[in-house]
């Protein structure tokens, strides 16, 4: 009876010691999950705009697209195409005056539901106006374009362009700030809701009231009224809206935090070797003196990526790392290159579990990787086997 006793005993510590190991392991790193991703492979290049396939030119386009140049225009005559299967393309054509020069933009438009998608079609037509990226502004038909050193308005619904800023502000005019080739408004960045926009300007440098620095600005869409924000610099990396009442994202030197509700002050958490990788509030990826961490600004916690592969070794090589934007089951995927393989990985920040959920052996040039939606992601690049495009399921992975 008594070494029934001692080996129930003996039994139940083993596994008291299990648990806090196992508990201590997860407070410690990120952790490996053991579930698998689906993968789906066919032929050529393609990415993903809201849930729209567009297909993207491969080598014999390229080649096609050198090849045409001509001697007397110095332009090229043959023209990519970025198909969208299943979804016609309207080319919307807007006329507008900006400082005194008249430009004719063309767009090429998808219709999803009531939602219209841009496609952005890199080094297709010609002129100044032609296929600009666009930044949608919240849930609406209407996105933020930066073009020739300001920021103006593009609604899809109204098919028309609109210079909704000030041309004047202290004193200082946009042609006096453009003149010295210096930007009236740059890297703009809508708020998740569309209520809000923050962008940099370079107009301070020229007015006695101000600091001579540049200045990040709050616009408001509902009142159209905007006001400095704090004398720093955003370097057109990602940033992490928590709601209206603060921003965080990178300077050149730091990385921050500025509280909407005031002006002119930015908090610095931390400083960094460069911009922020991936934001989705609260979660931020950004380097800094000890590796690669993930922060959330919630609870003011870094927590250290060292235990995935990733980001395990220096130096570092990789180049896209991006959210889903799922609120109720972020995730973040992101991949590390060399010459001998190719490998993309999934972390749960809620969990801070990760996954190796595709691999390619050999030199793969990747060409696009995009969310198709919150679950599954779409990879695209020129391997061994020729150009492909792999959709991937993360769906079941956590």
């Amino acid at each position: 009876m008594k070494n029934k006793r001692a080996e129930k005993k003996r039994v139940l510590i083993c596994v008291i010691v299990l648990i806090a190991a196992m508990i201590c392991t997860a407070c410690s790193g990120a952790v490996a999950s053991d579930k698998s991703a689906h993968v789906f492979v066919s032929n050529g290049l393609s990415t993903y705009v809201d849930g729209v396939k567009v297909t993207i030119p491969g080598q014999k386009e390229h080649r096609k697209f050198m090849d045409s140049f001509d001697e007397e225009t110095g332009r090229p005559t043959y023209e990519y195409s970025y198909d969208t299967p299943g979804y016609e393309q309207k080319t919307v054509e807007m006329d507008f005056d900006y400082g005194g020069r008249e430009a004719d933009f063309l767009f090429s438009v998808v219709e999803k539901g009531e939602k219209k998608i841009p496609i952005y079609k890199p080094l297709c037509g010609s002129g100044d106006g032609t296929n600009q990226p666009l930044t949608r502004i919240g849930d609406s038909n209407r996105f933020v374009m930066e073009f020739k050193g300001s920021v103006y308005m593009v609604d899809l619904d109204e098919e028309r362009i609109i210079d909704f800023l000030a041309g004047e502000s202290d004193g200082v005019t946009i042609d006096t700030v453009l003149d010295a080739h210096m930007n009236w408004a740059c890297h703009p960045r809508p708020s998740p809701d569309g209520s809000l926009l923050i962008y940099q300007t370079d107009r301070c440098f020229f007015s006695e009231l101000y600091p001579h620095a540049p200045a990040l600005m709050l616009y408001d869409f509902e009142t159209g009224s905007e006001r400095v924000l704090a004398y720093d610099c955003c370097n057109g990396g990602p940033v992490a809206w928590n709601g209206t009442e603060s921003i965080f994202f990178c300077n050149y030197l730091n990385f921050v935090e500025v509280n909407l509700s005031e002006s002119r002050q930015a908090e610095v958490i931390c400083s960094t070797d460069g911009s922020i990788s991936a934001a989705f509030y609260p979660y931020v990826v950004l380097p800094t003196a000890d590796g690669i961490q993930l922060f959330n600004c919630e609870t003011r916690i870094f927590s250290s990526l060292k235990d995935i592969p990733l980001y395990s070794e220096e130096p570092l090589r990789f180049g896209w790392a991006v959210f889903n934007n799922e609120a109720d089951k972020p995730l973040l995927a992101t991949y590390k290159f060399t010459f001998e393989k190719t490998a993309y990985y999934l972390l749960d920040p809620v969990s801070f579990r990760f996954t190796e959920i595709f691999s390619i052996d050999g030199e793969f040039r990747p060409a696009s990787s995009a969310w198709v939606d919150g679950g599954t992601m779409a990879i695209s690049g020129t391997g061994p086997k020729g150009e492909k495009t792999y959709l991937i399921d993360v769906s079941d992975v956590f």
